[in-house]
């Protein structure tokens, strides 16, 4: 349904388009390119990562990873090291296979359409960065809290886990810009001016207790452009990408900040935190069913006599045949109905900058640049969007700003 959509060609739809995005028919069919582009390539990865788990599970290829995980570096059987050399070996695999999809992702299709900015050294480095802060954060610490409370907790370990995980993704949001983002991208405190000047006066009317403002150079690396709060409780921090800088004029950007304040104002960080812990907690119950049931092993083809830690799989290699067989459909429901929510929140923080804020024209002008910088997709399915937007349609969110404009009038 969605690929038609991009080959649509009705009248009705572009005039549409026209009037609310403000582009011509050019413009219009450079955007459907470009989402028709993204759509055949999303489709053909989909069809790699089910070619993928069908290869690691009915092709026995998991057990051959764990065995190899074990006979290549010594490790105990089943134990604490072979479970994070199995996840290690296995996220060698998953970036071999990704790469090509990258690159063409990357120096085709964003090429093609003029967003690349990255130079191939800098792709490069960007990989072997993220596999190494993988291996050397992200696996180890996985490992140690999969397998210190499942060892400690036994069966009941779900909560504890969730507990655990939780704190860890607390502590990553401060982790995270302060120390892994600075590794692929240069923040700069933005410059005294009439943006910084127009950005205090927002925050000081709305009590919102910024610290810092950040431009950071995105334009290295893409033509999108993007900009995003981040921090917790009274240390809150703006970023806004050199590319939208570039775009938008001052009042644009704070009608854009706006909409951001509108998201922080109505807590919706706090309700989409809150769905992410109801995601966790639900992942570690249902690794609950798949760690204690040993059918699972013989059934994919594993051997029990390495692959026990006391009375009960290793930890990890239960995590993986729990994120393959069972986690992936359950959370695509979840995502559906996450999105939905999200969606909503984008109508209400729309209404906020336009209604609380009255920067309604400033924002749907800020939009409409950035739906024709970006080549939003004009004419989205409206079943395709309901499954996999987390925001609403743009010509959707510019009628409604539109009638929020008319409403205030």
């Amino acid at each position: 349904r969605q690929r038609k959509r991009t080959f649509s060609t009705d009248a009705k739809v572009i005039e549409r388009a026209k009037t609310l995005l403000s582009i011509d028919e050019d413009e219009f069919k450079k955007a459907q390119s470009y989402s028709r582009d993204k759509l055949s390539f999303s489709i053909v990865t989909r069809v790699i990562d089910f070619a993928t788990s069908t290869a690691l599970l009915a092709g026995k290829g998991l057990p051959l990873i764990w065995n190899l995980s074990q006979s290549l570096t010594g490790a105990a059987p089943g134990g604490f090291l072979h479970g994070l050399y199995f996840s290690i070996a296995l996220d060698v695999v998953s970036t071999i296979i990704d790469l090509p999809q990258s690159y063409y992702l990357s120096f085709v299709i964003e090429e093609r359409h003029g967003f690349n900015k990255q130079t191939k050294t800098l792709f490069w480095t960007d990989v072997l960065k993220h596999f190494a802060l993988r291996a050397a954060l992200l696996h180890p610490i996985m490992n140690v809290l999969l397998h210190y409370i499942v060892k400690y907790f036994g069966s009941a370990f779900p909560n504890y886990l969730f507990l655990g995980a939780t704190g860890l993704l607390v502590a990553f949001t401060y982790i995270f810009p302060a120390f892994i983002q600075p590794l692929f991208n240069k923040y700069t405190t933005l410059p005294d001016g009439e943006l910084k000047d127009g950005i205090n006066k927002l925050a000081t009317q709305l009590k919102f207790p910024l610290t810092k403002v950040y431009e950071v150079d995105g334009s290295k690396r893409s033509g999108h452009s993007n900009a995003y709060f981040f921090g917790f409780f009274n240390n809150k921090r703006i970023v806004l990408y050199d590319t939208l800088l570039k775009q938008l004029e001052t009042n644009e950007i704070l009608a854009v900040l706006s909409h951001e304040f509108g998201h922080w104002y109505h807590n919706h960080t706090i309700f989409l935190l809150g769905s992410g812990l109801v995601q966790i907690l639900a992942l570690c119950h249902l690794l609950k069913l798949s760690l204690f049931d040993t059918r699972l092993l013989t059934d994919f083809g594993f051997s029990l006599s390495n692959t026990m830690d006391g009375n009960q799989m290793n930890p990890m290699l239960g995590f993986q045949l729990m994120s393959t067989v069972l986690a992936s459909h359950v959370m695509q429901i979840l995502v559906v109905l996450i999105n939905s929510m999200s969606r909503k929140f984008e109508f209400q923080a729309d209404r906020f900058a336009a209604d609380h804020m009255q920067l309604g024209p400033e924002l749907r002008v800020a939009l409409v640049k950035i739906s024709k910088e970006n080549k939003g997709n004009a004419n989205p399915d409206w079943l395709y969007a309901m499954c996999n937007y987390s925001h609403p349609p743009m010509i959707e969110r510019l009628a409604a700003i539109e009638a929020f404009i008319k409403k205030s009038e």
